[in-house]
Order: structure tokens, then sequence, then C-alpha cells
């Protein structure tokens, strides 16, 4: 734990540095005030900030992988605070006029490996501390490595970002990129028609309460219908989609559905789609947006509030289930047996003959009697 004074790459490609710091290092009473340490890379990428450069109106902040399409867009997913310090005859310093900067825009490159974030005050003299979300993350859906940076800005720049040349990323709806293309994904929705989909038990789309509109699939509150379920059947796949939510709404994505039950929920387990600010049931955190209803509840809350869409993600190989909410994995259980298996008999799918039975299934989109929105609902195969 000592200040760097020496490094050397060594013919293998290891980084050796060496350092001697000073008496208290840094008020961590006990540690060494000297050392050498070997760093070699293990091959593993890494989702990283890679710079940050100012700009007159905020920081252009680069990144060493694609963000995650719909991540980095958002004025929640960064927060900025800005602190001046004093000369003292001490080391160091307290922080003078702590301020929280208001984040105006977000613009992010059509590339994805950029974004500016565009400050509502930007003052010379001052040093500016600048936190992302742990939730953001890369097109291979790994998260950060650090999310925090800070900039010391001794001198403002002339130079004023041109938003033209900054302009928002347009997120391709119900669309294949070339990349999914050559990964074998295909398309449930293409924004205009339910081709794909039919309902619960019938040949045939529901005529009541769905409809496709603006580019989504959309349930109308109280509407009926019932629930809608792929045409095709599934055994492991990978699956995506974006939600939205009504105020207060509640819906489904179940897989794995046979058409022997009564219900599609009666023989497939369902990822909860919820606006859990307004239905927050504290007795029962396997019932929140993301979590494997009645048996998993998530590892941490990633859902975003009802008026924003968030990115569900199902991954089913090799008997091992992945539920993924906006980027970050929520749940994670075993198949054919272990505590999913025993845990049935708990539930009230005890009751149901032909729940979690077959191997490949259909997957639903639940009509639970509230309005809500899905689109870029896609599918990849994986036997």
């Amino acid at each position: 734990e000592a200040g760097i004074n020496r490094m050397k790459i060594f013919p293998d490609g290891a980084i050796f540095v060496g350092g001697i710091g000073s008496g208290g290092n840094w008020a961590q009473e006990g540690k060494l005030w000297y050392g050498l340490q070997r760093l070699r890379w293990d091959g593993q990428e890494t989702f990283e900030i890679l710079g940050i450069r100012v700009a007159k109106s905020g920081f252009h902040i680069d990144f060493t992988e694609k963000l995650g399409y719909g991540h980095g867009t958002r004025l929640s997913d960064y927060t900025v605070q800005s602190w001046r310090y004093e000369p003292t005859a001490a080391y160091g310093g307290p922080k003078i006029d702590v301020r929280t900067e208001t984040v105006k825009n977000v613009y992010v490159w059509e590339n994805r490996r950029r974004a500016f974030v565009e400050v509502e005050k930007m003052e010379a003299g001052r040093v500016y501390y600048i936190r992302l979300s742990s939730h953001m993350r890369s097109e291979e859906h790994r998260a950060l490595w650090s999310t925090e940076a800070w900039y010391t800005l001794n001198k403002l720049p002339k130079r004023v970002t041109s938003l033209g040349e900054t302009k928002p990323v347009d997120l391709p709806l119900n669309v294949l990129t070339n990349k999914e293309k050559a990964e074998g994904w295909q398309l449930l929705f293409d924004g205009k028609s339910p081709v794909h989909f039919r309902g619960f038990k019938s040949e045939g789309f529901p005529t009541v309460g769905w409809e496709v509109k603006d580019g989504e699939l959309r349930h109308l509150q109280g509407g009926g219908g019932g629930d809608v379920m792929t045409r095709d059947v599934y055994g492991d796949f990978e699956f995506q989609c974006e939600w939205k939510i009504n105020e207060g709404g509640n819906s489904g994505i179940i897989y794995r559905v046979n058409e022997l039950g009564h219900s599609t929920w009666a023989s497939g387990p369902e990822m909860q789609v919820l606006d859990d600010a307004r239905q927050l049931d504290f007795t029962n955190l396997s019932q929140r947006a993301g979590a494997l209803y009645d048996f998993i509840a998530c590892t941490e809350a990633a859902v975003r509030p009802s008026a924003e869409w968030n990115h569900a993600r199902i991954v089913f190989k090799d008997d091992i289930v992945e539920h993924w909410l906006n980027g970050i994995r929520v749940v994670h259980y075993r198949w054919s047996r272990g505590w999913f298996r025993d845990h049935i008999a708990k539930t009230k799918f005890a009751k149901e003959p032909y729940f979690a039975k077959v191997a490949r299934g259909h997957i639903a989109l639940q009509d639970h009697g509230d309005a809500v929105r899905y689109r870029n609902i896609k599918i990849k195969p994986l036997n």
C-alpha cells in the first residue's frame, strides 16, 4: 500500500510496480510503507471507463466496450458533485462548498462507446466527481469495473460540444442487428403484426384486449383477451424483450408453457412484470419485478419506474435458468432438481399436475387485467 515509484514491463507482458510511501500511509495504520507487485492480464475483457474529457458544458465519457441498448441514456445513470479546496499547512484539506450538480441532458454516440453528460453549472477551480449507475451494462452484459471518476477543472475550455455531434442513439426497435442474425436470433414481433403469437388454447390471436400500436404489443387496461403465447415451442433458449407497465400494473413472462393445464401459469414458471413502487408486498419478495414468481426473490432491485422501459432477459441453458432485468442477473436456479423442485410442494403450484413438466414449451405474455406494453421481443433457440 505504497505510492508507485518505479514500473517495469517484462518480456512475458507482466508489469512489476514498486513503491516507497511515507509514514501513516493515508491514515491506514498497520500497512507497509513499501511494496512490490506483479500484475498480469488474465485474458478477461473488462467494461470500464476508458477516459473523461471536459467540454464547456459537461463531460465526455469514453468506454472500453459498447453500452448496452438503453444503458447510459438516462439522467439518473449519472450523479455529479463538485467542490473546491483551499491551501492549508497540512497535507490535504477539507472539501469546501460541496454541491450536487444538475445533469441536464445525456447524449450517447451512435457507436455507443461514448456518452456526453451535460452539466448545468461548470466552473473552473473545482473538482468534479462523476458517479455512474452500478446498473449500467455493456453490450456483452458486463458490469462496470469502476463506477467513479474525478476531474480537476483548472480552466474551463472554450469548445462547446455540438449536440449534433452527439445525437442520441435511436434504439433499433423490433429489428435484428447483423450481429444478432449471425448469432441465430429470431424476431418474434416486428412492431406491425403479432403473427408469431396466438391465444392460450386458441389458434388465433385475441380479437379483444390486445393491440399493436406504435411498434408495441399492448394489453389494454381491463380489456380481457387472456394470455398470449408463442406459436412455436422452445427447449433451451435465450429470450429478450422490453416491457413498460402502467402505474400499479401487473403482468408476467411465463415459459415452458403447455396447454394441458387451465392457465399458462399452471404449467410454466413466471418472470414477474410489475410496478414495484405501487405493489410492494413486503411479506413476499418473490413477487417483485424480475423474480421467479412465488419461488425466488431478486438478488437486488433492478426495476425502473412505471413510466420507463425495462429490459428483460431469460436464459435457459443446460438445466440452468437465469432471469436478467436491465442488465443485472437477478435470479439463478437449476430446473430439474434441487431447491426449485423441492419448493414446488410449498406453493400453490403443488396442486397443478402439469407445472414445470415439459422439456419444450411456449413463452407467454400474461393478461393480468392491467395495461402493459412489450416491444423488441426476440429469441435465440439454443438446441
